[in-house]
């Protein structure tokens, strides 16, 4: 075998290897900047999960003026957001389209919050 025939075998199995690596990378990548985005996105709703989180505590009856003030501010990277009579948080990412739902459980006095979402790739491992 000669010099150019191993140069050939080398280039031809290091684009293989490429090939194979940009077909794990890039997908990977692809949830990785949807997680993140989604992220921020959550990082802006705490403010209102604290707001209703507060009136639960302290006066349900305060809920509901609260459900109707909060639809109206708009939440940077939210494109869909709803809050329930029972203090349930939906909302829509406007960069990707994940769907998060917060839902308060009071106990003792304290909310805590749990967190389901869609897809679940795209979601932190809390709301899976």
């Amino acid at each position: 075998m000669g010099i150019t025939m191993r140069y050939f075998v080398l280039g031809v199995v290091g684009f293989i290897c490429a090939g194979i690596l940009a077909a794990i990378v890039v997908p990977s990548y692809g949830d990785f900047t949807s997680r993140a985005s989604l992220s921020e996105t959550m990082v802006a709703t705490r403010p209102l999960r604290e707001k209703v989180a507060e009136a639960l505590s302290k006066d349900p009856k305060t809920l509901a003026s609260l459900i109707s003030s909060a639809t109206k501010e708009p939440i940077a990277g939210v494109n869909f957001l709803r809050v329930a009579a029972d203090g349930t948080i939906a909302f829509r990412s406007a960069k990707h389209g994940q769907l998060i739902i917060f839902e308060p459980v009071l106990r003792n006095g304290a909310v805590t919050w749990k967190c389901v979402g869609s897809p679940p790739t795209d979601v932190p491992p809390d709301c899976r």
